[in-house]
């Protein structure tokens, strides 16, 4: 059920928001004042946990796992992650984000996990050089130009996704196992060097 909101769920309990409360929000937090009840309240306890990694300096972080009753998951990065500098590895499976836009500064990042998010543009990864493993099973994804230069990946998963095109992935000689399972591709020539080379393929 939809609501239209006039309170702000927080991980602490409801408060009463001024109608120019709106004015001062980020605009992650502007954009999921129209969304279920619950969103702001996750969305507070990501911020909380991109604080936590900050103060540590872990290069993991764990988005996925957040949940908030009668509430699915986590719709928008909160910009504060693109101050962890450090990063190395980040879980956002099952996540409901769609805009990687916060991730395009992290060029620390190894591995990327967004399996069976609303993910559909890339291009904010077209900098992440260092990225080795990137899970992007069952999203909207079907352009792969923007991991044209991620010539580190070694695993990348593209199960049930809209991928026809695999040519950006000629020169990504790093490649160990790729998998294109339920994909629409049906040239798959352009990965043959690839093969040759010892990578291993799943359809």
């Amino acid at each position: 059920m939809r609501y239209l909101l006039t309170a702000l769920a927080l991980t602490a309990p409801f408060f009463v928001a001024q109608a120019s409360v709106a004015e001062s929000l980020d605009a992650g937090q502007r954009e999921i004042l129209s969304a279920e009840a619950g969103a702001m309240a996750i969305y507070e306890d990501a911020r909380l946990e991109i604080a936590k990694a900050k103060a540590s300096g872990a290069p993991r972080l764990h988005l996925s796992t957040l949940k908030w009753p009668k509430f699915k998951n986590l719709l928008v990065i909160p910009h504060e992650i693109s101050t962890l500098e450090n990063l190395q590895v980040l879980y956002l499976t099952g996540t409901g984000v769609s805009d990687l836009a916060p991730l395009a500064g992290l060029t620390q990042l190894k591995g990327l996990y967004l399996t069976k998010t609303q993910v559909s543009d890339l291009a904010p990864l077209a900098n992440l050089t260092q990225l080795d493993t990137l899970w992007l099973t069952e999203t909207q994804v079907s352009d792969l130009t923007p991991l044209a230069n991620l010539t580190q990946l070694e695993m990348l998963s593209l199960t049930k996704t809209q991928v026809s095109d695999l040519a950006p992935l000629a020169n990504l000689t790093q490649l160990t196992m790729l998998d294109l399972t339920e994909i629409p591709a049906s040239d798959f020539s352009t990965l043959e060097p690839l093969v040759q080379s010892g990578l291993m393929v799943i359809k």
